[in-house]
């Protein structure tokens, strides 16, 4: 249960528009709102889901589905893991694992991809470099 005082200081730091609900208190350097909430500052995105949806499941993290990080309104937050929350994003993350072919343009299949340590490596481009080594050529 939520005290009066705790929602009348969330509330009065963010602006209601039609689609999201801008944080206007304080911002860390990532654009996420930041909010004093049961004894510690956490993300103000964080203690809207708390507030108003419930605890955050287990192992899962709020994700934004509208893509706006100062966004607090509780039905654009999704629980979702850390990964999915990274592979949802336009993070470096993201984008390397929706990449199909390897930078020289190889694709990544079944045959031609190897993983290791959890990244991907082109079987032809590895071939390539190991070749090019025997023969003292740079790759």
């Amino acid at each position: 249960m939520i005290d009066a005082s705790t929602l009348r200081r969330f509330a009065a730091k963010v602006l209601v528009g039609d689609g999201c609900w801008i944080w206007q208190g304080s911002i860390d350097h990532h654009g996420y709102g930041r909010f004093r909430y049961n004894g510690k500052t956490m993300g103000a995105h964080q203690a809207s889901f708390d507030m108003f949806v419930g605890r955050m499941p287990q192992g899962c993290e709020p994700d934004h589905t509208c893509g706006t990080t100062a966004c607090v309104r509780p039905d654009h937050l999704d629980p979702v893991t850390h990964r999915e929350n990274l592979l949802r994003g336009k993070t470096l993350t993201a984008l390397n694992a929706a990449a199909t072919h390897c930078p020289r343009n190889h694709l990544y299949d079944e045959t031609n991809t190897r993983l290791n340590n959890g990244s991907r490596i082109c079987r032809t481009c590895h071939r390539e470099r190991e070749r090019a080594k025997r023969q003292g050529v740079a790759a």
